[in-house]
C-alpha cells in the first residue's frame, strides 16, 4: 500500500493558485482601518512560595488580592483582564458586549 498520495501535475498547478495571494491582494485592504496591537505583555514575573495557607493568606492581605490555591498567576497592582472573546464589533462607532 502506498503511503504518499501522488498528486498529478494540475493538481500541483491548482494547490498553488489556491496557495497564492492574488496579484491585487492590496487593493482589496485598500481603506481598511489600521490595526495595532498593544504589547499586553508582562514586564517581569517571579514564582513566590508559601509554606503554608497562613503564609498565602498573609502574602494576599499584604498585597490587597485574593489568591486561592486555585490561583495560578496575578498582577500586581491588580489590573482588569480584557477578555476579548466577550465583545463583537457591530460598527465603526459601538462595540457590544456578547451576551452569555
Amino acid at each position: 500500500m502506498e503511503t504518499v498520495a501522488k498528486i498529478e501535475k494540475g493538481d500541483k498547478r491548482m494547490l498553488k493558485k489556491l496557495l497564492e495571494p492574488p496579484k491585487d491582494w492590496e487593493k482589496e485592504w485598500e481603506g481598511m482601518p489600521e490595526f495595532i496591537q498593544k504589547d499586553l505583555t508582562s514586564f517581569s514575573s517571579l514564582i513566590v512560595h508559601f509554606r503554608n495557607k497562613k503564609d498565602r493568606e498573609n502574602f494576599a492581605q499584604l498585597i490587597k488580592q485574593k489568591i486561592t490555591h486555585k490561583t495560578k498567576s496575578i498582577w500586581y497592582p491588580e489590573v482588569e483582564i480584557y477578555n476579548a472573546k466577550l465583545y463583537r464589533y457591530v460598527d465603526d462607532k459601538k462595540i457590544t458586549r456578547r451576551r452569555k
